[in-house]
């Protein structure tokens, strides 16, 4: 049930990776396919191509402090409590 519990716990910081790779995949696609669109300004010197990479750099900041957080929060407290259970499994090696 450890590894079970350990490997389910894993599967939404997953969820979140694909969205964060997503997320910089679309800009990457956008600036190649539409680089016309990207550089509509839209406020001063601020164009739409530099606003995406500033909500980039956002959303990557905040799904790294989330995942420190959820790490500890979750996935350490559960690692502690079944190390005693990791270390007789490597014994059987």
């Amino acid at each position: 049930m450890t590894l079970r519990e350990l490997r389910a716990a894993r599967r939404r910081p997953a969820r979140v990776a694909v969205a964060v790779v997503g997320a910089q995949m679309a800009g990457v696609v956008l600036a190649n396919e539409a680089p016309g669109l990207m550089a509509v300004s839209w406020a001063g010197p601020l164009n739409l191509g530099l606003t995406l990479v500033l909500v980039q750099v956002v959303i990557t900041g905040s799904a790294v402090l989330w995942y420190t957080r959820y790490a500890r929060n979750s996935l350490d407290p559960m690692a502690a409590r079944h190390s005693a259970s990791f270390t007789q499994l490597e014994s059987h090696r």
